[in-house]
């Protein structure tokens, strides 16, 4: 099984759940008669196929999906539970965090769980009306419970705790088949409760025990609803074998009275042919004497004159024809199959025969067939009115039963529905004397004014009827007081249940609460704090009022509704009661004084304990106010040392004489701070340090004295060392300052003689450049000519001494990059700028060169 996303043992809600919702789908398939199974709800899934199967079986429709029948890798078995979760979303599933198909392959336990639990909501349906559908099924089948058990004084109000003790669900059994859970009453709550209706749902509705009871305990709300909705289902399917059984009775009752009907008339159809040829012998004459008996004579005598029996057969021939229509008709209201008598037995058979007996004596016949249809009609007027007796004779059976039947009610609910019964019972005896009473009285009317031959019996019958509904109603009278009274008696003992069990939880609610302030009396609180010390003695102080006052208001009161329940009497003509347990209510009011009395001793002996510890705490606030000041002062301290050392481990960029020597006189200036902090603030740090390390607190409940030397210490010795550090630090940064002022001594050095070579270089390059542009050749051939040697010398010099200046400002710059020297306020002249002057005069000294050679 898959663990709750962490190693280590399995979550117990996760076993349970696992174990409740697997039960659960395999008896979905098992009835929707799908031959799947699963072992496991977090690996059943795991192919797809089965999950799929497993939403068909729930929501009654076909997935349609093209499933991998043999999936042996990953992405298969992953395609195959893909597709099943398009069809969950298809059938609005709906979950706050969808699962993937990973979840069901991996079998991870809140995606799968959470997931089955979404389906088993969406899918289950408890009851058909509009108040159902507006509900979800959790709270459906919450109020189906209470409605069922509302009798029975339990407080159904959530899933899992109101179930947990067994008694809503025994009741649940018993208020369906109290024959299961014959000892209701006095069932113990917790595991006798449980085991008993684990054996009364199995008996009822073959609910296996697939959990036991301490599981059962430990049920949380999914799987209890999950276990519930079983028995939902399991009494819904019992109700309907009930109906099954009571129509299936009837069909059966009915068959019977076909069979035996049909039986009769073969016998009869046989009889008439064995017959058939004497029945045309007597014909007689056609008085009569008003009997049965005087009819059939005279067919007698008829068919003695026709061979004797033709008038018999007559009459045997209607009476076949009226028992096969009535056997017709009855098995056309039930929508029966068509009677087929068998061959020889055909109503068809018998005209035949007939018909020569209507020829031969037509008129006689008509004449004895009307008296012998008028004595049949009688007879079956006779018969409709002992059917109709023998309904009444067996309803005044049961009902004789019922009135005078003593019902031993015991609860309001029991007398309320006695009453409901007896009024029933009353509707129902109206309507039978207005129905089935009437109907047989007309009857017999009929019977009586055709003179029938049995009238007294008819009569006899009808007295028997009426003096039975006149008993009746005197007993229906008698038992209707007595009901009433169990009502107003269950009424009040009710009510004072009502106040015992309230006087109950008082009680209880009382003990709690003794126990809760006995626990607090008994507490040696853990005081490290004045604001604590001063809130458990103010507490202290609030509890002693509140003692008082809780005393007055709920004990006194108590006593007060225990004497009410003791003087409390029923009494009637018919039945009295008191309450049963009056020293369960003296026992608990002399417990409670017990107990008050037990909290006044402790509240007293708690009391000088606080009032120490406050004493204790407020010392340890002024010795934490001087701990306090030296943290103070040695952040302060520690504060400076951090400012100090990071100006110490500065090194700011210099890059002028001013700024070093500007340097070099702020760490002149830290010099004498540090000393003056060590001779005020570190001084004073240690001598607070040994002021509160003398300061201890002691009396014979307790001592103290400041838990944190080691604190003093640290702070104390971390300052030495910080101070240690700040030498070496100083030290280093002197150094520093002073070769960065002799760094930009020397910058500055360079900066200058660079401004003097480069102007220098600039002038000689644009005196020289003047002079090519004014040379002056000579005014004569022979001048020009002889200039050829100065020009030359000329260019040969100017070169030399360019090739030197260049090379001496070259070198001094280069001088200048490598010591760092970046700008130079004197010169704002580069090397670039001097070649750019070297190039104008060697442009000068061309122009003058090709000047030259022109004019010689």
């Amino acid at each position: 099984m898959a663990s709750d996303g962490k190693l280590g043992s399995v979550p117990d809600w996760v076993t349970l759940q696992t174990k409740v919702f697997t039960r659960w789908i395999n008896q979905k398939f098992q009835s929707a008669g799908r031959a799947e199974r699963i072992d496991n709800v977090l690996t059943g899934f795991g192919d797809g196929r089965v999950f799929g199967a497993f939403l068909e079986a729930l929501s009654e429709q076909k997935c349609g999906a093209k499933w991998n029948k043999n999936p042996r890798m990953r992405v298969t078995h992953v395609d195959n539970i893909n597709m099943a979760l398009k069809f969950a979303q298809q059938l609005g599933v709906k979950v706050k965090n969808f699962p993937a198909a990973a979840d069901f392959l991996d079998g991870e336990t809140r995606p799968v769980l959470g997931f089955v639990w979404a389906c088993i909501l969406k899918f289950l349906k408890f009851g058909d009306d509009d108040d159902a559908e507006k509900l979800n099924a959790k709270d459906a089948l919450l109020m189906w419970v209470q409605n069922k058990v509302a009798g029975y004084g339990l407080a159904v109000e959530k899933f899992p705790n109101s179930f947990k003790d067994g008694k809503v669900l025994c009741a649940l059994i018993h208020a369906n088949r109290p024959q299961l859970m014959p000892g209701y009453e006095g069932l113990a709550a917790g595991d006798e409760a449980i085991a008993a209706m684990f054996d009364g749902a199995e008996k009822y509705f073959e609910l296996e025990k697939y959990i036991t009871v301490d599981e059962f305990k430990r049920f949380d709300e999914v799987s209890m609803v999950v276990y519930v909705s079983d028995f939902y289902y399991g009494i819904a399917r019992e109700k309907k074998k009930d109906r099954a059984a009571r129509r299936i009775g009837k069909v059966v009752k009915f068959t019977k009275d076909m069979d035996a009907r049909k039986v009769e008339f073969n016998e009869r159809a046989l009889s008439y042919r064995a017959r058939v040829k004497d029945v045309e012998k007597v014909l007689g004459d056609r008085t009569i004497d008003n009997t049965m008996a005087g009819a059939v004579q005279k067919l007698d005598d008829f068919d003695a004159y026709k061979r004797n029996d033709k008038n018999v057969l007559i009459g045997d021939h209607l009476a076949l024809e009226s028992q096969y229509n009535g056997i017709g008709t009855r098995l056309s209201d039930k929508k029966r199959p068509v009677f087929q008598p068998p061959e020889g037995c055909a109503l068809s058979d018998v005209a035949k025969t007939m018909k020569e007996l209507e020829e031969a004596e037509a008129e006689r016949n008509v004449a004895l067939h009307d008296e012998l249809n008028r004595q049949r009609r009688l007879l079956k007027l006779d018969g409709r009115h002992k059917d109709r007796y023998a309904d009444l004779e067996e309803w005044i059976k049961l009902k004789d039963i019922y009135l005078n039947t003593k019902e031993d009610v015991r609860s309001v609910g029991e007398a309320q529905l006695q009453l409901t019964l007896m009024s029933a019972y009353e509707t129902e005896s109206s309507d039978v004397q207005k129905g089935s009473v009437v109907d047989l009285q007309k009857v017999g009317e009929e019977l009586v004014r055709e003179k029938y031959e049995r009238s007294e019996e008819v009569q006899a019958r009808e007295t028997f009827v009426t003096s039975k509904f006149e008993e009746f109603s005197s007993l229906a009278a008698k038992k209707r007081a007595v009901l009433e009274d169990d009502l107003a008696r269950e009424v009040y003992r009710a009510d004072v249940r009502v106040k015992a069990v309230g006087h109950k939880n008082r009680y209880n609610k009382i003990s709690a609460w003794v126990a809760e302030k006995e626990k607090y009396l008994r507490t040696e609180e853990k005081i490290d704090n004045t604001t604590e010390a001063q809130l458990q003695v103010a507490l202290l102080g609030q509890y002693n009022k509140e003692s008082k006052g809780y005393y007055s208001s709920q004990v006194v009161s108590l006593v007060k509704v225990g004497d009410d329940i003791r003087a409390a009497k029923y009494e009637s003509d018919l039945s009295s009661w008191t309450y049963e347990n009056p020293e369960e209510l003296n026992q608990d009011e002399a417990d409670l004084e017990a107990k008050f009395k037990t909290l006044n001793e402790l509240h007293d002996a708690k009391k000088p304990v606080l009032d120490d510890h406050l004493a204790r705490e407020l010392h340890k606030d002024r010795l934490r106010i001087q701990d306090k000041g030296h943290k103070e002062l040695h952040a302060s301290l520690d504060a400076w040392y951090g400012e100090t050392a990071a100006y110490l481990k500065a090194r700011p960029e210099i890059d002028s004489v001013p700024e070093a020597q500007l340097q070099l006189s702020g760490y002149a200036n830290y010099e004498a701070e540090k000393a003056m902090v060590t001779e005020t603030s570190v001084a004073q740090l240690k001598s607070d340090g040994a002021a509160l390390l003398a300061d201890v607190y002691k009396t014979e409940y307790s001592e103290y004295s400041w838990e944190d030397p080691e604190g003093i210490a640290s702070r104390e010795g971390d300052v030495d060392s910080k101070w240690a550090e700040l030498d070496q630090l100083a030290a280093t940064l002197k150094v520093d300052l002073d070769a960065a002022l002799a760094r930009e001594q020397e910058k500055e050095r360079l900066r200058l003689k660079w401004t003097d070579v480069a102007g220098s270089f600039k002038r000689w390059a644009a005196e020289r450049g003047s002079e090519a542009l004014a040379a002056i050749f000579g005014y004569s051939l022979q001048e020009v000519e002889a200039f050829e040697a100065t020009l030359k010398n000329i260019e040969a010099t100017t070169a030399a001494q360019s090739s030197q200046k260049t090379s001496e400002y070259e070198a001094l710059w280069a001088e200048m990059e490598k010591i760092g020297i970046k700008e130079n306020a004197y010169c704002s002249d580069r090397p670039e700028d001097l070649k750019a002057a070297s190039d104008g005069m060697e442009a000068a000294s061309h122009a003058r060169h090709s000047d030259y050679y022109k004019e010689l």
